[in-house]
């Protein structure tokens, strides 16, 4: 897969800490569930990679969450957290960026 951002590291804003931990993605446009890991994370984001090939696009709305190891099974809502797609390295790891999109917050 093409790396879609080529200057990332050029545009960090914050520190990028290692974290693995198992994440659950819902993909804003079609209601489905994907699994995968994080690989690190930011103050305003993730990098993760799916566990399936996700067709997911930059820009695209996801809900996002890393379920406890209590947590099996269906999620409650309330525990995902609205991002967007930001990248897509050519590693296949999605770059996304956490909070509601401003696009969506003109909208409302």
């Amino acid at each position: 897969m093409p790396d879609q951002d080529s200057n990332q590291d050029d545009r960090r804003l914050h520190p990028r800490w290692p974290m693995t931990k198992a994440v659950k993605v819902r993909c804003g446009l079609t209601g489905h569930y994907l699994a995968g890991e994080s690989l690190d994370a930011s103050w305003t984001g993730l990098r993760l990679r799916l566990a399936n090939d996700a067709s997911l696009k930059i820009g695209q709305p996801i809900d996002v969450t890393l379920p406890s190891e209590s947590q099996q099974g269906l999620l409650r809502a309330d525990a995902m957290v609205p991002a967007t797609v930001a990248r897509i390295d050519n590693t296949g790891a999605f770059g996304i960026r956490l909070g509601v999109p401003e696009s969506a917050l003109i909208a409302a």
